[in-house]
């Protein structure tokens, strides 16, 4: 809903976020983790810069996101599969190891 209101997030708060989505990333379900990654996208929080705390950890996010991702293929959803894959293409980083699996 804060998303869709336009609502400015500032990136300690972000970082502070993405910090416990890490970890409790293991128990996250294929829902929670394509929404955390749209959030991610429509914060325009990609990472980007190294020197920024917020992209560093939306960096690690992401590397963790795709390595579950990959692990927790055969449990997913069709549906599942192509919006998470949709994501992380809108945020320019497609974890290629899953794309050859799905």
């Amino acid at each position: 809903a804060f998303m869709q209101a336009g609502a400015r997030v500032s990136d300690y708060r972000m970082t502070r976020f993405l910090k416990v989505l890490l970890r409790w990333a293991g128990s996250m379900s294929e829902q929670e983790l394509i929404w955390a990654l749209s959030a991610i996208r429509h914060l325009k929080k990609q990472p980007k810069y190294e020197d920024v705390a917020v992209h560093q950890v939306a960096a690690k996010f992401m590397r963790v996101a795709a390595f579950l991702f990959n692990q927790k293929l055969h449990f997913y959803s069709p549906s599942g599969i192509v919006r998470t894959l949709s994501e992380f293409c809108m945020l320019d980083a497609v974890p290629e190891k899953v794309v050859f699996r799905a």
